[in-house]
């Protein structure tokens, strides 16, 4: 499945194993270049705390950086979800 969002630089290819994106500036299309957005994939965690200032890790190694991955654990329950559930 292809989602584009009505960003043609910006595509999301969705498989059940993992998930890959082109995102060459704004992955969560809230009009903020990712350099500039606090929270570049908009899960309610800031970049800060997913990339450190020079290692930006991938924590399920699906080839997308933690701070750009909608689930970076890869565990089927979206970072915005768990992000509520730590803070609570």
């Amino acid at each position: 499945m292809t989602l584009s969002f009505g960003n043609p630089s910006l595509t999301e290819h969705l498989s059940p194993a993992k998930t890959i994106i082109n995102a060459p500036g704004d992955i969560d299309n809230d009009g903020i270049p990712d350099a500039s957005d606090l929270d570049a994939d908009n899960d309610g965690i800031p970049n800060d705390k997913e990339c450190f200032p020079t290692i930006c890790p991938d924590t399920d190694r699906d080839g997308v950086p933690d701070y750009l991955d909608l689930d970076s654990d890869n565990d089927g329950i979206p970072d915005a979800i768990e992000a509520c559930s730590e803070i609570n």
